[in-house]
């Protein structure tokens, strides 16, 4: 009885996240308990998916017999007694009348309506329960697609597809009415949709005429997309229509649909699409059409997942702006592409790239449709039949590889020469750190008032752009029951709000240095720590470090960014240089980072065509770094330490930060390159002399303005040596940031932003 009281009381109170984080990564397993069995393959084919994306054992279990101690992910119907009762335990109970869910009161009862959500369970005090709730197996293995470990408390609701309403719960399991998005809503708020016909697609999309030309040529190619793929892919008749919503802002699209993709297309829904056209945005090609066209004319989603990808690529014309067969040539010259076998694993391309990876599986998609007859296309996407990669196929997916490259390779020898081109033609850059104080990174970076805000830098003189992003080396679970875990790279900010910031920087004339760095998720620490030292440390380092700067090679290549940063302060991962006094053991450490970057660097050249820097710390880690030379700028994140600038200290203050910015000049003439200032300024604190690095503390906005003034002076000087540009650290991508009472280093606001005209040499 106490122990059943005990309970009671525990479930009541509700346990919070940490407790449930803990519970789901020490557990080591997860229970799939499938209540519906017309869903059982589905479950199971997303459940093998899930077991090589996630470091977790994962078990099908069919009925509600999970085993105890283990978290569980139920997928069940609302017509099911027994899931029914366990959805109303963790708080959304059937309506009195009929079948369905009752969430935020609100009935929930059409057939292609889902609620998925993650609460404490109700039988397992501690652990985390995903729920997947539908009102048909037709809904339920639509979402049973995407199964992820989630501990956050949080529940959404989806209508054929589309996101209705996203919500967080409290540790008590009530809906916390500041963490309630209805979407619904947001899109019955605006305008009514604008539809124009492009044969059998209708797009429709807000009012604004700007989007106009745009769509006119995107309405075309999907269009000519669709027809393609109604030739070219088995099945009978044309598919019926085909709804695509646009979005001419990525503002729109993460506030209106809930998530940022150039596209995107939900198996179970294809007559409903949604895709990116804005402007400074590359679109997806046509891609969600041809992926749309395949489910339905197919008539379900494809068993070998990959084949969704494939199809999509297969009969787009462009990758990210890129033609596709030009960048699949850049893929293969690069080494870049995979074996087929690869293509077709989960658990061997997992933390791929989705640029290396996706146009890959199209190129061996369009490989399929060139060679196998409708029947047996038909019964490999529907699983009628294994898809094998044997030899013979892995020869001629390669010989086909070198075909089309030898076709591209004259168009991107000139454009890898105008890239650099470019690049030697620059002198001079001094341009803004773009990063939030806080708050949601990839909402600053695409917040309509970014334009703004670049036009206030611009109009201070900036000509370049940083955009400075957290990535993590172990990708984090999903944020959301419901949200597939990440594909490829995880990061705090998506590649289309970069291409979002970029696009913008790129409207104003201003050049852009892509500068991720990356950390440890969900902890947050600095990935180097302090430096890998043994053999297989250092191996498994740069492996993960290479998968990582792969991804952002790449998309700087696709966006045309002009400079690519290889880390920030990555301390003994960085230092190879031997020092007098290093034992045997140091040496052949140091030596072992050595090779590891030579090799990094040169993987980097061929996946990225533009500059390439790397950011040392003050101090010691700049002179221990040996491979300067190898790239095209020594980078420095300079904020160095000085004295309280007064009327009588000025001339010590100013000899300070001379004195501390030759060092890296003479290092820079030592290297033979030239040096960039990555990052560099002062907070608007009164420790801002003596520890430029931290912000907080008592405001001093006199302060800051006067160390600006004189950096001006020593920048101005450190130019005609050979200086090559800076960036201010740092630029809020909001135009109301910084102010009088912020401690912080954007000098927006502050008396120190009238110091940036002659800082930036204008």
């Amino acid at each position: 009885m106490h122990g059943l009281l005990l309970t009671a009381l525990l479930l009541a109170q509700g346990s919070d996240e940490w407790t449930l984080y803990r519970g789901l990564v020490g557990a080591g397993r997860i229970a799939v308990e499938v209540r519906a069995p017309e869903v059982e393959d589905a479950a199971r084919r997303a459940a093998e998916t899930l077991a090589a994306l996630c470091p977790y054992d994962v078990e099908v279990v069919i009925g509600a017999g999970a085993p105890a101690g283990v978290p569980r992910i139920v997928l069940g119907r609302t017509d099911d007694a027994e899931t029914a009762a366990l959805a109303e335990r963790c708080g959304f109970p059937a309506p009195d009348e009929g079948t369905g869910f009752r969430f935020q009161n609100r009935t929930y009862s059409r057939a292609d309506e889902v609620l998925v959500a993650t609460v404490e369970d109700p039988d397992r005090v501690g652990l985390p329960l995903t729920l997947y709730l539908a009102n048909s197996p037709e809904a339920l293995e639509a979402e049973a697609r995407d199964l992820a470990p989630v501990w956050r408390r949080g529940a959404l609701v989806r209508r054929g597809g589309q996101l209705l309403l996203r919500a967080t719960l409290a540790d008590d399991g009530a809906v916390n009415a500041a963490g309630v998005v209805d979407y619904a809503a947001r899109r019955q708020r605006r305008s009514p949709p604008v539809t124009a016909r492009f044969g059998p697609v209708t797009l429709r999309h807000d009012p604004p005429a700007e989007i106009g030309a745009r769509l006119g040529r995107y309405g075309t190619l999907l269009a000519e997309t669709r027809s393609r793929a109604i030739v070219q892919l088995p099945g009978a008749g044309g598919g019926g229509p085909l709804d695509v919503s646009v979005f001419d802002h990525a503002e729109d699209m993460a506030r209106l649909h809930g998530s940022l993709a150039l596209s995107s297309v939900r198996p179970g829904a294809a007559r409903s699409v949604t895709a990116l056209v804005a402007p400074g945005i590359p679109h997806d090609g046509g891609a969600c059409v041809a992926q749309a066209t395949a489910l339905q004319v197919l008539g379900c989603a494809p068993v070998p997942a990959w084949m969704l990808d494939g199809v999509g690529a297969a009969l787009a014309e462009t990758w990210w702006g890129w033609p596709m067969a030009d960048w699949v040539a850049y893929l293969h010259r690069a080494g870049l592409a995979l074996d087929a076998a690869d293509l077709v694993d989960p658990a061997r391309s997992d933390g791929v790239s989705p640029h290396r990876l996706v146009p890959l599986r199209g190129f061996l998609f369009g490989l399929l449709l060139d060679e196998l007859d409708p029947t047996t296309l038909t019964a490999l996407w529907r699983g009628d039949e294994p898809f094998v990669v044997d030899d013979d196929l892995e020869r001629r997916f390669r010989a086909r590889l070198d075909e089309n490259l030898a076709l591209a390779a004259e168009r991107l020898d000139e454009r890898r020469a105008l890239r650099r081109a470019a690049l030697d033609g620059v002198d001079w850059q001094a341009g803004v750190c773009l990063r939030a104080g806080g708050g949601d990174v990839e909402a600053a970076l695409v917040a309509r008032d970014l334009g703004h805000s670049l036009d206030r830098a611009q109009l201070a003189g900036a000509d370049a752009v940083s955009i400075v992003l957290f990535a993590y080396d172990e990708p984090r679970p999903a944020r959301w029951a419901g949200e597939p875990l990440r594909a490829g790279i995880d990061a705090e900010a998506s590649d289309v709000a970069v291409a979002n910031a970029v696009g913008e920087a790129r409207a104003r004339g201003m050049r852009t240095l892509l500068a991720p760095q990356l950390l440890v998720a969900p902890t947050g620490s600095w990935t180097a720590g302090g430096g890998p030292s043994d053999e297989e440390g250092i191996a498994e380092f740069f492996a993960a470090y290479r998968r990582f700067l792969e991804h952002y090679a790449l998309l700087g290549e696709l966006l045309g960014c002009e400079v690519l940063c290889l880390g920030n302060e990555l301390g003994a991962a960085a230092r190879t240089r031997p020092r007098d006094g290093d034992t045997e053991s140091v040496l052949a450490t140091k030596e072992a980072r050595r090779e590891e970057w030579k090799e990094l660097i040169a993987d980097v050249r061929r996946a990225f065509s533009g500059g390439l820097t790397y950011a040392a710390g003050v101090g010691r880690e700049s002179e221990d770094v040996e491979f300067w030379s190898e790239l095209d700028f020594v980078g420095i994140d300079f904020f160095p330490p000085t004295v309280v600038p007064t009327f009588a200290a000025d001339r010590r203050a100013r000899s300070r930060i001379e004195v501390g910015l030759e060092r890296y000049l003479d290092l820079a003439e030592e290297a033979g390159v030239p040096l960039l200032l990555v990052q560099t300024g002062f907070p608007s604190n009164r420790s801002a002399a003596e520890r430029p690095e931290l912000t907080g503390g008592e405001v001093d906005l006199e302060q800051q303005r006067r160390l600006f003034e004189l950096l001006a002076e020593v920048v101005t000087e450190a130019r005609e040596r050979g200086l090559a540009g800076f960036y201010l650290w740092r630029w809020d991508p909001d135009p109301r940031g910084g102010g009088a009472r912020d401690t912080g280093h954007t000098p927006q606001g502050k008396p120190a932003e009238k110091v940036l005209p002659r800082l930036f040499g204008r």
